[in-house]
């Protein structure tokens, strides 16, 4: 993640008198997906304010699409406003008819909103709504699937456990093939494990949650711990390790 941002630092830098707004965009993309994994909220919000100017320029819906998602993770990671991710995630809803099944993650993203205001069976029935089509989908569906035990956890439900069994099959662990989602499902199912007091089976993961550890940032909107350093500590509206 690191490495491919600093790239695109000096890719742009040198393209800083290239006419082409096409070639700025692009570039401009790969930087809004990674500035927010790597802490550096600041210059992502600069570069999502940009990303929308030249792609509503260019009408370029994909582009201002992405823009819109990355806008949604870097406030929630900068301040955990659960009324504006809400209001965020519903004017994707709302703005881009067009994106298909993309337009889960509005949904996704105005579930944690909802979360966050304490309107924990609000959140459930958003994101049983984002995960409509992606069942079985791994890149995304398992993110989905660990989002709801979470949510399920804190929301004090009795089939919370059954709903981990759900998502068991589907985390991130050591051998065994995953994708990006299956991470995110791990550490939010450690969450909800924890919060329903099930700490010998979130334990059993630890393992599992050191080795993802050197795959990369995981990031996360929402999360009761981080890892920083090696140091643990409680925290509300991010999870940022590395």
């Amino acid at each position: 993640t690191a490495e491919a941002c600093r790239v695109g630092d000096e890719v742009l830098a040198l393209l800083e008198d290239n006419p082409d707004p096409e070639v700025r965009l692009e570039l401009l993309l790969v930087r809004v997906s990674y500035l927010p994994r790597l802490g550096r909220l600041d210059e992502a919000i600069t570069a999502i304010q940009e990303t929308r100017r030249l792609s509503r320029e260019r009408g370029h819906v994909g582009a201002e699409l992405q823009a819109s998602f990355f806008e949604l993770l870097v406030t929630g990671m900068s301040t955990g406003d659960g009324r504006r991710i809400d209001a965020l995630g519903h004017e994707v809803l709302e703005g881009f008819h067009e994106a298909g099944r993309w337009r889960f993650y509005g949904l996704l993203y105005a579930a944690q909103g909802r979360f966050w205001q304490g309107a924990t069976e609000e959140a459930l029935a958003l994101t049983d709504r984002a995960g409509v089509g992606l069942e079985g989908e791994r890149l995304y569906g398992s993110m989905i699937v660990g989002w709801r035990f979470r949510l399920a956890a804190y929301a004090g439900r009795s089939d919370a456990m059954s709903l981990y069994e759900d998502v068991e099959p589907l985390l991130f662990r050591v051998g065994r093939n995953a994708w990006a989602g299956d991470g995110h499902a791990l550490h939010a199912t450690i969450e909800g494990l924890a919060v329903l007091g099930e700490v010998e089976t979130a334990a059993d993961l630890y393992d599992d949650v050191v080795e993802s550890l050197t795959l990369g940032t995981i990031g996360d909107v929402v999360g009761l711990w981080a890892v920083h350093d090696g140091h643990r500590r409680g925290v509300r509206g991010q999870v940022g390790s590395r």
